[in-house]
């Protein structure tokens, strides 16, 4: 059986380096590396993303679902010690081996509300809890304001 191939993108960040310098010295796996000038290089990224049967998504919640394909299975880790929380991507097959892979160096699995299935599922998610978070406030702007009018009495 193969190594799996792991991903880290966004390797230069606290969390990335961390989670680098933790896999490095393994010999069970092979960890893609990107070019440090390619690392803004969303072409590259994707290319790796795609290599990696495992990958690591340590950047903010917008850049890490935009840079996953739409079909990727999404599952957020952490290391409860510190609390460092990433994005993980894998292939559904792929979790156990993940998971055992990542026990050892003290992560485990964490429920992200909200967030499970596919990337595109997850957008969706997050774009109609958007559009109702936004009627939400409009409705409150609306009390104000008509309420605004017996702010005198409300003294």
């Amino acid at each position: 059986m193969s190594k799996p191939r792991i991903y880290i993108d966004g390797e230069a960040g606290t969390t990335g380096l961390q989670i680098y310098q933790r896999l490095e010295q393994r010999q069970d796996i092979e960890l893609l590396r990107i070019d440090p000038g390619k690392r803004k290089d969303t072409a590259e990224r994707k290319r790796l993303l795609n290599e990696a049967d495992i990958s690591f998504l340590c950047l903010p919640d917008a850049a890490a679902i935009e840079a996953v394909d739409e079909e990727a299975e999404i599952f957020s880790i952490h290391e409860e010690k510190k609390a460092h929380y990433v994005l993980l991507v894998c292939m559904k097959g792929q979790l156990p081996v993940l998971q055992d892979a990542l026990r050892p160096i003290g992560f485990t699995a964490s429920a992200l509300s909200g967030m499970s299935g596919t990337a595109r599922e997850c957008q969706l998610n997050a774009e109609q809890s958007l559009k109702e978070l936004a009627a939400e406030k409009e409705n409150c702007v609306r009390y104000i304001v008509d309420d605004a009018v017996h702010r005198d009495e409300l003294k």
